[in-house]
C-alpha cells in the first residue's frame, strides 16, 4: 500500500495528522481528489475565506457591533487568507 502524503498545516509542522482527519476536525468537506495533494491547503483557505465573508456580512463584529459591507468583508477575508497562506508557506520552507 502506498503511503499518502499529508499537506495539512499540522502535518507540515511534523505531526502525524492525516488530511482527512484534519478536514473532519475543522468541519470542512474536502473532495477525495483534493485530499493528500498540494492543493489541500488552498482548498481549505478558500472555504474559510468564503465562510468569513458570509459571517462578516451577516453577524456584527464583536468589537464594533457593525455588520460589514460585502466590500469590507471581502477585504478583511482577503487579508486573513493572505496571512494564513504566508504562514503555511513559512512552515513549508522550514
Amino acid at each position: 500500500m502506498t503511503k499518502k502524503t499529508n499537506y495539512n498545516i499540522k502535518a507540515l509542522q511534523g505531526y502525524d495528522y492525516d488530511d482527512a482527519d484534519h478536514a473532519r476536525d475543522i468541519g470542512i468537506d474536502v473532495p477525495s481528489e483534493v485530499l493528500y495533494t498540494p492543493e489541500y491547503n488552498n482548498f481549505i483557505l478558500n472555504k474559510i475565506h468564503a465562510e468569513n465573508i458570509k459571517t462578516f456580512t451577516t453577524e456584527p463584529d464583536p468589537l464594533t457591533n457593525k455588520i460589514l459591507s460585502i466590500e469590507e468583508a471581502t477585504a478583511r477575508a482577503d487579508e486573513l487568507r493572505a496571512t494564513a497562506a504566508m504562514q503555511i508557506d513559512l512552515i513549508r520552507q522550514s
